[in-house]
């Protein structure tokens, strides 16, 4: 919107800009709500599918190190201990570098 003096100015030639002004804004500014509420649906998916990205990976990357103590375990039992201890250090040296990094990433 013009300024009080220059809407006096408008008003002087014809009467009508001022509706005319009244009008463009009203427009502008549901423009602008529009816009807005697309803006936060657009970020309201990007956040929902960024935390379903985030649960699959943590479901399957705990359902993989069971996965790993699981297949150590029965070669154990199958009195295989190579393979069991090779297993079984894959999945201890898995669940110790979640927590490694996960300190490093608190740091920064």
């Amino acid at each position: 919107m013009p300024s009080a003096e220059e809407l006096k100015k408008y008003k002087d030639i014809d009467p009508k800009f001022i509706d005319y002004f009244i009008a463009a804004s009203e427009k502008e500014q549901e423009h602008r709500h529009c816009s807005d509420m697309k803006k936060l649906k657009i970020i309201n998916c990007v956040e929902r599918r960024t935390g379903r990205i985030n649960f699959f990976g943590m479901f399957f990357a705990f359902l993989s190190i069971v996965v790993f103590m699981g297949v150590a375990g029965f070669a154990l039992y199958l009195n295989h201990q190579w393979f069991a201890g090779i297993f079984g250090m894959t999945g201890l040296v898995t669940i110790v570098s979640i927590f490694v990094t996960k300190d490093d990433k608190r740091k920064k």
